[in-house]
This record gives C-alpha cells, sequence and structure tokens, in this order.
C-alpha cells in the first residue's frame, strides 16, 4: 500500500532531473476573421517585469491583424460579454502584425519585432513585449484579430466571413519576474501538493503500522478495503499531479494526460468514498437496526445503504450509482477542457464544474440528513455514547463533503488571480484532513469506532460485509 506512494516519489525526484524551461508555452492555430477576435491565452505577471513572446506563422494576405492584450481591469469587469471588436478600442497594448523594431505597439509596455521571414508568401515573424508591475499581480489576456474593417466585417455575409478569414499558427510563451514560468496564480500550487502528499504518507504508515497490529491473520473487512482504495486513489492522484506540475516547470506545458488522469483518479475515488460514508451514514456498522423491505420483498434503499452486502444489482440504487459515476467522469472531461478559459480562474468556474459542486452538495445533505436520522433512533435506544460519537463522525464526514463547494463559494471574494490557490491548496488540505481522521476512526484500534461499532462485539474486522471478515481476538482491542 505505501510502496506506491514512495515510488512515486522517487519517480518524482527523477524527473527532477530533466533539462529546466524558463515558461509557460502554448502552440495552436487561430483565424483572424474581418470583425472577430480569437482569444489566445491568460496569464498573471507579478510585480516586477514580466516578457510576452510570440512567435507567428501566416500568410501575406493577413491585412491588418493585430496581437491585443488586455489588463484584467478591463476585461474582467467590463469586456468579457461585449462584442468582439468593441473590445479592441480600448486595449492595454496594441502589436500590429509583421512591425519591425524597437517600439511597434501602442499602449502599456515594449514591444521589439523582428524582421519577418518571407517563405513564398508564408510569413513567420517574432515578437517580444515586456511589461513592468509595481503594483500588484495583474491579469493579461491574449487576442488576435483584424479589426481594422469593423464595420465592413459586421455587415459581410457569414459566407464571406469564411472566405476572409486568415490562419495564424502561433507559439507563445510567458515568462514572470525573476524568469519563473509559473503564472503568479499557480505559485505555490506544487508545493502544497508536495506536502499533502508527505502528509497522506506519514499518516498512512503511522494507520498501517497501528493496523497490522491487531489484523494479523484475519480477512479485511469491507470499510477497511474500501479506505484503503480510496487512500491509494487519492495519492496516485496527487503523484500524477506533480508529474504534470514538475513536467510544467521543466517544458513550459506540462503533460496534460497527466493532469486529466490525475483529476479523473480523484474523483473515481471520491464517488467511492461519497457512497460509503452515505452507507455508514444510514448505519452501516454502526447500527444494528434493520429496514424495511420494498413492495417486490427485496430489501429497501435505506437496508441495502445500511449493509451493502444486501443490494440488489438489479436495484434502481445500482442505477443510481451507474449514473452518476458516468455523469461525473463526463463533467470532469468537459470542465477539463475549458483550462484556458478566459473566464476560469479555478479548476471550477465553469458550468461543468458547478454541477459538478451541486452534485456534490446534494450528496452531503444527504449524508447528513441520514446521519441524523441513526442518531435519533440510537439515542431512543438509549445508546448516548454511540450517539455522541456519530455526532464528531458526522461532522467530519459533512465537513469532507461540503469543504469542496464551500471553498469555491468564498473563493469569489478574492481577485480573480488569488482564487486559483485558495481553492486548490483549500480543497486538497481540509479534504485531506477529514481523510486522515476518517482513517484513523476505521484502521486505528486505539479509535473510538472500535468501542461502539458492531467491532466492539467482533473485533476490528466484523463479521459480513463485501468480503467477509474473521473475528479477532477482543484482547487485542485492548
Amino acid at each position: 500500500m505505501f510502496a506506491l506512494s514512495w515510488q512515486s516519489l522517487l519517480i518524482l525526484c527523477v524527473a527532477l532531473l530533466l533539462q529546466r524551461s524558463d515558461s509557460k508555452v502554448i502552440s495552436g492555430k487561430a483565424y483572424a476573421t474581418p470583425g472577430k477576435i480569437a482569444e489566445i491565452s491568460k496569464f498573471s505577471f507579478g510585480r516586477g517585469t514580466g516578457t510576452f513572446e510570440a512567435n507567428l506563422t501566416y500568410y501575406d494576405n493577413i491585412g491588418k491583424g493585430k496581437i491585443y492584450l488586455f489588463m484584467d481591469t478591463i476585461w474582467y469587469d467590463e469586456f468579457h460579454a461585449k462584442q468582439s471588436c468593441e473590445k479592441v478600442k480600448k486595449a492595454h497594448a496594441t502589436i500590429p502584425l509583421g512591425a519591425v523594431g524597437r517600439k511597434i505597439n501602442t499602449g502599456l509596455g515594449r514591444a521589439t519585432g523582428r524582421t519577418p521571414i518571407d517563405d513564398n508568401r508564408k510569413i513567420t515573424w517574432n515578437v517580444v513585449w515586456t511589461i513592468d508591475h509595481h503594483v500588484r499581480t495583474y491579469g493579461w489576456y491574449v487576442v488576435i484579430a483584424d479589426c481594422s474593417h469593423d464595420d465592413e466585417g459586421r455587415q459581410l455575409p457569414k459566407k464571406n466571413k469564411r472566405k476572409r478569414r486568415h490562419k495564424v499558427e502561433y507559439e507563445m510563451s510567458f515568462i514572470n519576474a525573476g524568469g519563473s514560468h509559473l503564472s503568479q496564480d499557480e505559485k505555490w500550487i506544487g508545493e502544497v501538493y508536495f506536502l499533502d502528499l508527505l502528509v497522506l504518507a506519514g499518516a498512512g504508515m503511522k494507520l498501517w503500522r497501528d493496523f497490522k497490529r491487531v489484523s494479523v491473520g484475519a480477512k479485511l473487512h469491507a470499510v477497511v478495503k474500501i479506505f484503503m482504495v480510496v487512500y491509494i486513489l487519492q495519492v496516485v492522484s496527487i503523484c500524477f499531479e506533480l508529474i504534470h506540475q514538475v513536467a510544467y516547470s521543466y517544458n513550459g506545458y506540462g503533460i496534460w494526460f497527466f493532469d486529466f488522469l490525475s483529476e479523473l483518479v480523484e474523483g473515481f475515488g471520491q464517488t467511492i468514498l461519497c457512497f460509503m460514508l452515505i452507507s455508514i451514514a444510514h448505519g452501516w456498522t454502526l447500527s444494528s437496526g434493520t429496514g424495511s423491505k420494498s413492495s417486490n420483498g427485496y430489501p429497501s434503499t435505506t437496508e441495502m445503504l445500511r449493509d451493502p452486502t444486501k443490494i440488489d444489482f438489479e436495484s434502481p440504487l445500482v442505477l443510481f450509482i451507474m449514473v452518476f459515476t458516468i455523469i461525473s467522469t463526463i463533467l470532469q472531461v468537459v470542465n477539463k477542457v475549458y483550462d484556458d478559459s478566459f473566464m476560469k480562474f479555478h479548476d471550477h468556474e465553469t458550468v461543468a464544474g458547478f454541477f459538478l459542486l451541486f452534485m456534490r452538495a446534494m450528496l452531503g445533505i444527504v449524508y447528513v440528513h441520514s446521519f441524523m436520522q441513526t442518531i435519533v433512533k440510537e439515542e431512543e435506544k438509549g445508546n448516548s455514547n454511540l450517539a455522541s460519537y456519530m455526532r464528531s463522525l458526522a461532522f467530519f464526514g459533512g465537513l469532507w463533503f461540503f469543504a469542496f463547494p464551500l471553498v469555491v463559494m468564498f473563493a469569489t471574494l478574492f481577485a480573480h488571480y488569488l482564487r486559483h490557490f485558495f481553492v486548490t491548496a483549500g480543497v486538497l488540505l481540509i479534504q485531506t484532513f477529514c481523510l486522515i481522521f476518517l482513517m484513523y476512526q476505521f484502521l486505528s484500534n486505539r479509535s473510538s469506532f472500535t468501542k461502539y461499532s458492531k467491532v466492539s462485539t467482533v473485533g476490528l474486522l466484523p463479521m459480513g460485509g463485501l468480503g467477509g471478515g474473521y473475528p479477532i481476538s477482543a484482547s487485542k482491542l485492548s
């Protein structure tokens, strides 16, 4: 279980030996169409001198296309929803394509353009633009457009507009003050992931040693197996993200596949933990109550959640879990596609991201409501100590559910260039803290769970459950 995390750390250390790059690098193609703009990328420059460099390739019939750069004071507050060429009239810096000289731009900063290389009407041109900031971090937005004939472009039929659009291939790099490739809103995120991995590894090893002392020769109960799976998935997810972060620091664009896998693996692990916690909230391993049967004689949904061994794979519950998992995966993919959107300042500031938040919040409400009902039933039986313990478990489980949507909600109170770090660090650290607490409850022989759950009668690994489990000697729990 822990060899995986240390192997991943070894891979990370090996990755650090790669050659380093000094900038965020993006590449692709855009179309300069009369009357429209092409949004390219955004970047946050901190205090000091920031540099933007672009290598563009286009044909000489492009007309009067230009690069426009907007500072966040204009784009974010006023122009993100306005018509295309209305925006460029207040661009903070304007750089004509193909211009040559030491000061070829109008507006802020200084742009230096090299002599274009003409290869049979195919133009290759390089420009470097620098900007100094002394007050705060500023977000900058880069667009390419041909707005020299805006009125004419708006009057053209769509068919003619398509004929007159001109392809521009680009490779752009951004360098922050001090030669850092990282956008200011991503600073220290890699360190937060690494710290989180160390915390998980340390807590995991401590709990594993504690757990092995009382589980020799016993089969693992389903709760323990599920926590192991969730733990491993969380560690793997962080390792994938660290590989992406390390690669990003050396090649300027990272490994998108690992970044995507990190979110996918984390989402899968969280889905498993969501439904396990909801089962515990219904009384799994904690309450000996029984649920009602459905009209067709099969266990009800509540009964199946209270004891997952009774799950009927033809029941609506199983269908719901499958549909939920599929929808979550689709939303994660859609959310990832918009990573460089001009209006996305953290990982979930999209429509798909907000749907994921809504789903997590709804499951959290189900969890807390179910736990409150279970607590009331235990109090009616006179199990006050168990009810008191359940409240603490309900609190930390609820915190795990609601940390995600609450942190994202409070992120709107911060400046946009602070949101990415606030959401990433906040959600990661809070959820890690809650996960370690829950792991302690279910894996440590000194936790309250071992006193108040079915463990008190059948041992740390209770009989039944997915995968069964033989009872161990109660003396080992003392």
